[in-house]
């Protein structure tokens, strides 16, 4: 029996890891390859096209990733008679998710490249082996990888054509050139053939618009209409400034004052080699132009992208790698060499947060992190921000684009001339990952700011940001303070998570799951101890024992991972929680009844009176088996925050739950007179109870509140929907009675799950998703909408 017990909690640990992990599932992803002919000539040229199959509703990401996501990358590997050509990426599709835009590609897309056999290959079979990597996303991203191999026939005589269907339709799919775009023939991009390390360039994108036409300015004017965009390929080391249009030109019609451009337009973007480390060679960077053209007698058409490629080559090293400054009014750190600065930074310029000018004014600039640099900065006298990030971080992208990037945090950092610092986690960079050690985190978000002069005192900012609570830490720091900040959970100090933790723990001795067989278990331990005082506290700490024992499972389970902000920046698993937290809640106000198995239930009179250490033991395993369904919610919440510290504090913060749950039986068992003090089972409990469930419910707002970082206003409408559902369940389920027959309780229980199943599809269907941005716009806003 008490093995059943024991499986019966081992279950329920098992089911709290899968609702915890779910989220962070790989999806399926998978590639598949084909030839456009039946065989290869030496001499020759073929093209194959790689179909990626990934799991529906996830993405990965085009080359030119705005800042968001990874490149989507293939690696070819075959024989050295075989040449591989650039992969030729399909149309992306630009979209939008919690206020960041990204380029795209979903299931089914084809991506071609062009095979060049030498004139000297062997004739016969080969193998051409095909890598692809790249970062799926949905709710939340996992980096993925795949592989093919392509089996090969090399014939004198070459083959025939195959696959045309699927060629036409990759071919169909792929952006024009920009020379040859719709509206745009004849345009062109260029830009400056050799660029030398840490020197300037620029691009110039020429525009030939067709007669009678124009496209629309970055800034449209109008509701509804579609700006121009010129969107780069990012590369490491490389930085493209803002695009610099000439004045548009006004149009009035009755839809508003559009501003739009005609004829022959140049749009000039600076570039420039900010790294001194960077690897001198070749370039080829993607560059997109996406764009809406109009007639000028009023239709507009369907948004467009226009494709380039950038090719240039990097040279040298220019007089600012040696420590000069930069010039052209941008301001920059002198490399002083400050002592322990660390030797793979010294003496490198570096921008402050102003020095990046934009159409709009000026923006942040970051700079990439090493070792050693936020130090050497606040030494040299300037304010340093430094953010620890990633891609995969939800929350630290809330954070950029919602108070870092946003005014008055962004104005005040480039009024202080901060600079900003970035350390990208995103593959879990192990030297990152010792930097983040030092401040007591295993994973990301970290935000700091160094004041001047204060390399050894950074302030430590919390994981979710406030423009207030910014502001406040950025005056400090001009002023030459630090501020010590303490991860809180409901505002507590580590300290106090920690009493926070084991007063929960003791709480779960009068928790009704509980407290009606607390008196029985003491009445056990003086019957098994002879009415012996230290027998009795001898079974009295074997009992807490098998409570800590039982807690093993849980500690591990907090020590496994390794980015511990995950879970909680997972909307899967928040909203899986609230639902828990809203089930549990109601069960306590009585609309429905958990209950333990009913032979779990059976044995725990027979277990409490098994005679020796071997039933103390037992005693303690099944007060927390008893415990679980009240306290499932609670440990979900306490566990959320307890993973996102070091595991260390993870792990002991699950064990003091544990000693609390112990503590209370262990007093009684070694202070006898205490007992008389035990609380008698009344109507007491009733009220309790209800309260108690009051208390998960506001649980579920805590949840709801971090989803919201995480999500659009209209889908939390959609999870509140499904909350509702999940309560309508309850009470179906609360309709059982214990002389119900077997077929009508699975009845009820599976109508309460086609509820809940319902309910999250009403959501999705009452409270759509944000339509993506490159949606075609409707004829009320531009008139007729060409295909």
């Amino acid at each position: 029996m008490a093995r059943s017990s024991v499986r019966w909690f081992a279950a329920i640990l098992a089911l709290s890891a899968a609702v915890g992990a779910y989220g962070q599932q790989a999806p399926r992803f998978a590639a598949k390859a084909q030839l456009d002919t039946t065989s290869l000539k030496p001499g020759g040229k073929a093209r194959v096209a790689v179909e990626l199959e990934i799991e529906k509703h996830w993405h990965v990401y085009h080359p030119i990733t705005m800042g968001v996501g990874l490149s989507t990358e293939f690696k070819f590997s075959g024989p050295a008679w075989l040449s591989v050509g650039p992969v030729r990426y399909p149309t992306p599709a630009l979209a939008e998710f919690a206020g960041i835009e990204f380029l795209g590609f979903e299931s089914g897309e084809l991506f071609v490249a062009e095979l060049t056999v030498a004139a000297d290959a062997p004739l016969g079979p080969a193998e051409l082996k095909i890598d692809v990597t790249g970062l799926a996303c949905k709710e939340t991203c996992i980096p993925v990888r795949t592989s093919t191999t392509l089996k090969l026939e090399v014939r004198a005589e070459g083959g025939g054509e195959a696959n045309g269907e699927l060629f036409t339709k990759a071919m169909k799919r792929m952006p024009p050139a920009l020379a040859s775009a719709p509206y745009l023939a004849g345009s062109s991009a260029t830009i400056t053939p050799k660029i030398e390390v840490m020197g300037r360039g620029e691009l110039a994108v020429k525009l030939k618009i067709q007669p009678a036409h124009h496209i629309l300015d970055p800034e449209p004017g109008v509701e509804g209409l579609i700006g121009t965009r010129v969107l780069i390929e990012g590369a490491d080391g490389i930085e493209f400034g803002e695009p610099a249009w000439p004045a548009p030109k006004i149009r009035k019609s009755e839809i508003g004052e559009a501003r739009e451009h005609a004829g022959d337009v140049t749009v000039r973007l600076p570039v420039e080699v900010i790294d001194r480390k960077f690897k001198p060679g070749p370039q080829r960077l993607h560059m997109l132009v996406y764009y809406q053209a109009c007639a000028d007698s009023g239709q507009c058409f369907r948004p467009a992208y226009a494709e380039a490629i950038l090719e240039f080559e990097v040279t040298g090293t220019s007089k600012a790698d040696a420590g000069t400054e930069t010039g052209g009014g941008e301001s920059s750190v002198a490399g002083g060499g400050a002592a322990g600065s660390g030797g793979s930074t010294e003496g490198a310029p570096v921008r402050s947060a102003a020095a990046k000018p934009t159409g709009g004014g000026t923006a942040l600039e970051w700079v990439k992190w090493e070792p050693g640099l936020p130090e050497r900065l606040s030494r040299e006298g300037r304010i340093v921000y430094v953010d620890y990030t990633a891609e995969w971080c939800l929350t630290c992208k809330a954070n950029k684009n919602f108070v870092i990037e946003v005014d008055p945090v962004r104005s005040r950092l480039i009024e202080l001339g901060a600079v900003m610092v970035k350390a990208d986690f995103t593959r879990e960079d192990p030297v990152i990952f010792e930097a983040l050690k030092k401040f007591g985190r295993g994973g990301v978000p970290l935000n700091l700011i160094y004041a001047p002069n204060r390399p050894e005192e950074p302030t430590v900012l919390p994981e979710v940001l406030t423009s207030s609570l910014l502001l406040s830490r950025l005056a400090d720091a001009s002023a030459g303070k630090t501020t010590v900040h303490k991860e809180t959970f409901f505002g507590l100090g580590l300290a106090g998570v920690f009493v926070f933790a084991l007063l929960g723990g003791m709480l779960l001795n009068v928790m009704p799951c509980v407290l009606p067989v607390l008196s029985l278990k003491l009445f056990s331990l003086m019957q098994q101890a002879h009415d012996s005082p230290g027998r009795v506290r001898q079974l009295g700490l074997v009992y807490g024992l098998g409570v800590l024992v039982s807690f093993v499972p849980l500690a591990a389970l907090v020590a496994s991972g390794q980015s511990w902000g995950r879970p909680m920046q997972s909307p899967v698993f928040l909203i899986s929680m609230s639902a828990v937290t809203v089930a549990f809640g109601l069960a306590l106000l009585g609309v429905w009844e958990l209950r333990l198995p009913g032979i779990v239930e059976r044995s725990a009179g027979a277990v409490t009176t098994r005679e020796g250490f071997g039933g103390s033991f037992l005693n303690g395993l099944m007060a927390t088996a008893l415990a679980t369904p009240c306290v499932g919610p609670f440990l979900g919440s306490a566990v959320g925050f307890l993973a996102s510290q070091p595991p260390a504090v993870g792990v002991l913060g699950v064990m003091t739950v544990g000693v609390g749950l112990a503590l209370p039986m262990v007093v009684l068992a070694w202070v006898p007179a205490w007992r008389r003090f035990m609380p008698k089972p009344g109507i007491w409990m009733v009220t309790f109870k209800q309260v108690m469930g009051f208390v998960l419910l506001a649980t579920t707002l805590w949840l709801l509140s971090t989803l919201r970082f995480f999500v659009t206003a209209t889908e939390l409408l959609a999870v509140l929907t499904f909350l509702l559902a999940v309560g309508i369940a309850c009470w179906v389920l609360g309709r059982i009675t214990l002389s119900d027959s077997t077929v009508r309780r699975a009845g009820l229980w599976l109508t309460a799950i086609v509820l809940m199943a319902a309910g999250w599809r009403t959501g999705q269907w009452l409270f759509p998703p944000d339509a993506p941005v490159a949606a075609p716009v409707s004829e009320a806003a531009t008139g007729v909408v060409r295909g």
